[in-house]
């Protein structure tokens, strides 16, 4: 693989991912990270999976329709990305809702979706698909860890060769193996 050639530690890709696109979408996305997946393990780096969705039926990922369908699209995803398959060492995944439609959070704007604890029951549903221990940040401190991981990712960009995103305020699935440890800087 080219990419270890020049040096990478691993590999990290980002996928557009609904579960309700067109099957010939679905089908290449599906394709092409079974491929990576297949190709990072003979080569023995690994591999970091992030599926982002979006709205297929065009309303806008901050419309109230897309935030009622998101637990689906995500779940979905989750069931899909995280099969042996695709060789995902680490699997970052979504938040399972609208935070702005969570009443009881400090993001909640007003137009109840989800209660708190159906908001958890979402997370606990996610984590259960994967069979991989998990971590969660707390809903309340969601906005907070987003802010300080951001600015902390802004800063490691400045000091390594392959930077991935920080955690997301919500969820992160790790493997058990060592494989996924932290990427290393390759400049002095």
């Amino acid at each position: 693989m080219r990419i270890k050639e020049a040096g990478a530690n691993a590999v990290k890709i980002l996928v557009y991912y609904n579960p309700f696109e067109k099957d010939w979408v679905n089908d290449r996305k599906r394709a092409w990270v079974e491929r990576i997946g297949a190709e990072c393990k003979a080569v023995d780096i690994p591999f970091f999976l992030e599926f982002l969705p979006y709205d297929v039926h065009g309303e806008g990922e901050k419309s109230i329709e897309y935030a009622r369908r998101k637990p689906e699209i995500i779940l979905k995803s989750m069931e899909e990305f995280s099969r042996e398959r695709y060789g995902a060492d680490v699997l970052k995944i979504e938040v399972p809702m609208q935070m702005a439609h969570v009443e009881g959070t400090r993001a909640y704007r007003g137009q109840k979706l989800h209660t708190r604890a159906e908001a958890m029951e979402f997370i606990r549903a996610e984590a259960a698909l994967t069979g991989k221990r998990s971590f969660s940040f707390p809903l309340e401190s969601a906005a907070r860890s987003f802010l300080r991981l951001w600015s902390w990712r802004l800063r490691a960009a400045r000091s390594f060769t392959v930077c991935w995103p920080a955690a997301p305020p919500g969820r992160m699935v790790f493997p058990s193996s060592s494989k996924a440890a932290p990427l290393r800087s390759k400049r002095g």
